[in-house]
């Protein structure tokens, strides 16, 4: 966890170094935030293999899983709105071809979207007042042109 944590900060304190940049995180997106536990998982599966490979068949196998197991919960557990909030894609606002993740909130009956494919808050919002609690958001091209 040490090791994730320092490597959190390890581009900026390189001076924003391009192979400090491999390692650690140049920005808060999803993607950089898997390298920060990716990479000590690695070593620290290195450094077990040391100790273990005269008995343990399967561990490549089990730490290679792990890692990916880990990594997959990672990217689905990451927040992504309130908890009930519905997850919808599709091409919002700036269309230009690329699906981006918006999602619904019930509660509200507000659709809360992103024009880019990076982590923070809405870019913009449409409160749909015609949709129920129990309405599923669907996206898709309706119109014929």
């Amino acid at each position: 966890m040490v090791a994730g944590s320092a490597l959190h900060f390890a581009y900026e304190l390189s001076g924003f170094n391009w192979f400090a940049a491999l390692f650690g995180s140049a920005n808060e997106s999803t993607w950089e935030h898997l390298k920060l536990f990716f990479w000590p998982g690695l070593v620290c599966a290195l450094v077990q293999h040391a100790f273990v490979k005269g008995y343990a068949n399967n561990y490549w196998w089990g730490k290679g899983l792990a890692l990916l197991v880990t990594t997959v919960g990672v990217i689905v557990s990451f927040y992504f709105g309130d908890p009930g909030d519905r997850f919808v894609s599709g091409d919002w606002g700036v269309v230009d071809g690329v699906d981006t993740p918006a999602v619904f909130r019930p509660s509200n009956q507000t659709f809360y979207f992103r024009h880019t494919l990076t982590q923070g808050n809405a870019d913009s919002q449409f409160t749909w007042t015609g949709a129920g609690s129990s309405w599923l958001p669907v996206a898709g091209d309706f119109n014929p042109n």
